[in-house]
């Protein structure tokens, strides 16, 4: 009773398929729930309920994007921040596609047609690079830099210009940048590309256009 249990003994135990367990007394039924997992939504301090990107910036505190800007989780604590407009208003057409952290801690997001945003963990935000196109991916490389991804090519951030990685490249609408060890390959409308010596090779150049249209990537066990 203690543990607010209906009596201090029990007449049966079960254990279900989702390992709840169930106890049966002379007093009624108790059940002890399982939670495998967590759930957060706006109603805990979400900005949005939709999450497009999350990032670990440091030990237990996150960065989670949304539609029209973020929320950072720091210290057990969820504070919401919009993405604001040229006179302060608030903007929808800024998606938080993609979130990464460089070797000072700076984070970064890719915005959409917001561009390039660097972020400070205290909420506020610098628009570091507005475009005319989608920025769509952000990664950090000790090799080459920030890597920024887009519907128009692969560039590089660096000493506050962005330049294009490999001009020569004429496919250019890419979804999302990923490494896999000390690789880093990008899944796009156009095919698979790998990052080597600054050059950009399509993986899959014969595929259909159906085939080659490509979302996500997976390394599994095998490589």
């Amino acid at each position: 009773k203690n543990a607010e249990l209906t009596s201090d003994g029990a007449t049966s135990v079960l254990v279900d398929k989702e390992n709840n367990v169930w106890f049966t007394d002379l007093r009624g039924v108790d059940k002890i729930t399982f939670h495998p997992f967590t759930n957060f939504t706006k109603k805990s301090g979400l900005l949005e309920d939709e999450v497009t990107a999350v990032l670990e910036y440091e030990p237990g505190n996150y960065i989670f994007g949304h539609n029209s800007g973020y929320t950072v989780y720091k210290n057990g604590k969820f504070i919401p921040f919009f993405f604001t407009g040229v006179e302060g208003t608030k903007t929808i057409v800024s998606r938080l596609l993609d979130l990464t952290v460089d070797d000072k801690g700076e984070i970064w997001g890719a915005a959409g047609y917001y561009g390039l945003v660097k972020i400070d963990p205290d909420g506020s935000h610098t628009r570091v690079v507005s475009t005319m196109f989608s920025v769509t991916s952000v990664l950090y490389d000790k090799k080459y830099g920030l890597l920024v991804s887009s519907d128009s090519g692969l560039f590089v951030y660096k000493n506050s210009k962005i330049e294009k990685m490999d001009p020569s490249l004429k496919e250019g609408n890419f979804r999302k940048i990923f490494r896999f060890e000390n690789e880093i390959f990008l899944a796009g409308i156009n095919g698979i590309f790998k990052l080597s010596n600054g050059k950009l090779v399509n993986l899959i150049p014969n595929e259909s256009v159906f085939n080659a249209n490509v979302f996500s990537l997976l390394r599994d066990d095998n490589g």
